[in-house]
Formats: structure tokens, C-alpha cells, sequence
């Protein structure tokens, strides 16, 4: 009812929170209520990679997540303990331990393994 059109186009929010990006598809111009475009970045990478959301901060228009790859290489002496580094992890759980150094008697430490 009413001789005139009433209806305003207002803007749908898009402010996102850091581990969110803007995805404007989510506003496509139809809906009758403010839409949020905040959709989650990426949570899971690969066994042997950590999700690096570093750059995920909220303001980009697209997922920015990477997946890193976890520390593979440690100094002499020491081994890559990794098993923590399964794909879900924000940051490199890998750790560089000390390899065996000595052994109970009738034993040898043996390094070319």
C-alpha cells in the first residue's frame, strides 16, 4: 500500500573478525535482513603442514590461509619429531630432538640409520 516506492538499499555489514574473510556472495542483493559475509578461513591442512592464517586478518575478500610445510630438517645430532604436525595446528608443533647418545652395556649408538 502507499503511492511510492519506501524501500532503501542499505549496505549488509562486513565487518569480519581475524580468522574471517568478506565473502560479499553471501550479500547478493535479495535477502530483506542484514547478512553477515564473514565466512571462516581455513582450518586444516594436510598431515605435514600447519595452517598459516597469519594473513587472514578480517579485511580480505578471499581465503588467504595457507598451508606451511613443518619443519623437516634439524642440526646434526638431532632428529624431527613431527607427530604433533598433523593439518590442524596454527603454527610449526614440529620439534628437533636429540638423537640417542648412549645405550645400556652390550649396546652400540648407531648413527647411520
Amino acid at each position: 500500500t502507499g503511492t511510492s516506492d519506501v524501500s532503501l538499499c542499505a549496505a549488509c555489514s562486513s565487518g569480519c573478525t581475524a580468522g574471517q574473510w568478506v565473502n560479499p556472495g553471501l550479500c547478493d542483493g535479495t535477502g530483506t535482513s542484514d547478512v553477515n559475509m564473514c565466512a571462516a578461513c581455513s582450518s586444516s591442512c594436510t598431515a605435514g603442514q600447519w595452517v598459516n592464517t597469519g594473513l587472514c586478518d578480517g579485511t580480505g575478500t578471499s581465503d588467504v590461509s595457507l598451508c606451511a610445510a613443518c619443519t623437516s630438517g634439524c642440526s646434526a645430532g638431532q632428529w624431527v619429531d613431527s607427530s604433533l604436525c598433523d593439518g590442524t595446528g596454527t603454527s610449526d608443533v614440529s620439534l628437533c630432538a636429540a638423537c640417542t647418545s648412549s645405550c645400556t652395556a652390550g649396546q652400540w649408538v648407531n648413527n647411520g640409520l
